[in-house]
């Protein structure tokens, strides 16, 4: 059976408890030849499960690989665009392989012809179209499969992979950032068994404005394209995010090593949850919700509004914190685990690591964490300074 539309009512349900917390605007315009405008968006415009899940215990609907289905007949520039291979694109940092028509904006949706004159190098190129996310038009999924999670291997699904957001590992962060924290754990499966993945392309923007399409087999046609792929993700409602200060506030985080935070162990003053014992503070212990995001992949994100949260002045926002991605609660088996320990791949499978990593995420049995460093802004406390630190 094919449960294409579970996983939108799925994505629904988590897109509204988001929008209460922290609402997105998805910038996304209609049309070619300069006119503009804004696809569907609300509830019936969520986002399609494009990369294979694991759903444990009960966490989500198992699907079985659905092509794509529209209720209307596609248009350009509110359901699909175009986009042309083999022609290198840089959006910000990022160079894609593909040349999406679209402008910068996202208000210009070129045809083919178009986007010969407006992007040359599509010129004797392979034209594909680009079947949008978050349109209520367009439909698919790809494989989930569930699974209980089972003592007798330790209590959990073991993950081979487990993947920190590129700019945890990179930056150091004003006292006044937001940031965004994502952890997303993935699974090998034992060969030969696969699940089909969606072949996904960026159209244009980045972050809040961001929009990918599924890829299509040509330029005219509703066949996706697709790969058997053996890393899916893991997904489970029980996840969980410390957020700890683990040093004083004049720690010089820029220039010295994480002072380490003791060992995680039941709080005992809150027996139900756990702790860091050479920690100061415990900011944060929340759930960690996995998002469908925009590239159709579950995400367990959170908006760390740090200039928001109040912290005692004895311990300071400025030093060394350590962000914990958890599944195991006080007298309960953990529903995820990493039997590699620290030898767990710290990037996407098949995916190259940061080409630069000050702060590397550690993995334990149970867990997987990353210490950051945070520095005071202009007229704040802690270690100071103009532009991005080198470590």
């Amino acid at each position: 059976m094919k449960f294409a539309n579970t996983h939108k009512v799925q994505a629904l349900a988590v897109a509204i408890a988001i929008a209460l917390a922290a609402p997105l605007a998805w910038g996304q315009g209609q049309g070619s030849g300069g006119s503009g405008g804004k696809p569907p968006t609300g509830e019936t415009a969520v986002n399609n499960l494009s990369y294979p899940a694991v759903e444990l215990n009960g966490s989500g609907p198992e699907a079985t690989y659905s092509g794509l289905t529209t209720s209307i007949t596609p248009v350009l520039g509110k359901d699909f665009s175009y986009a042309c291979d083999e022609a290198p694109e840089v959006i910000g940092e990022t160079t894609y392989p593909y040349t999406s028509c679209v402008n910068a904006e996202g208000s210009l949706y070129y045809s083919i012809d178009e986007c010969k004159i407006a992007k040359p190098i599509c010129l004797g190129k392979t034209f594909y179209r680009l079947y949008w996310q978050k349109t209520a038009t367009n439909d698919w999924t790809a494989d989930a499969i569930l699974a209980n999670t089972l003592p007798t291997v330790g209590g959990g699904y073991p993950a081979t992979h487990v993947d920190w957001s590129d700019s945890l590992e990179s930056q150091i962060w004003w006292d006044t950032a937001a940031i965004r924290v994502e952890t997303t754990p993935y699974a090998t499966l034992a060969s030969p068994a696969t699940l089909t993945r969606v072949t996904m392309w960026h159209v244009f923007g980045q972050g809040k404005t961001e929009l990918w399409g599924a890829k299509a087999t040509d330029d005219l046609g509703t066949v996706l394209t697709t790969e058997e792929w053996s890393y899916p993700i893991l997904h489970t409602l029980v996840a969980r995010l410390n957020v700890a200060k683990i040093s004083g506030p004049n720690a010089d985080c820029v220039n010295d090593t994480s002072p380490g935070a003791g060992t995680w162990m039941v709080d005992p003053n809150n027996t139900s949850r756990y702790y860091w014992s050479g920690s100061s503070l415990t900011l944060h212990d929340i759930p960690y919700t996995a998002e469908l995001n925009i590239g159709g992949r579950y995400v367990y994100g959170f908006n760390w509004q740090l200039r928001r949260d109040s912290v005692p002045a004895s311990i300071g926002k400025t030093g060394w914190w350590r962000l914990t991605f958890y599944t195991a609660q006080p007298g309960f088996y953990p529903v995820v685990i990493f039997p590699a320990l620290d030898a767990t791949v710290k990037n996407p499978p098949l995916v190259a690591p940061p080409a630069e990593v000050k702060f590397a995420p550690v993995v334990a049995y149970d867990l997987s964490y990353i210490d950051i460093c945070v520095r005071g802004s202009k007229g704040g406390g802690g270690i100071k300074g103009g532009g991005k630190p080198i470590k």
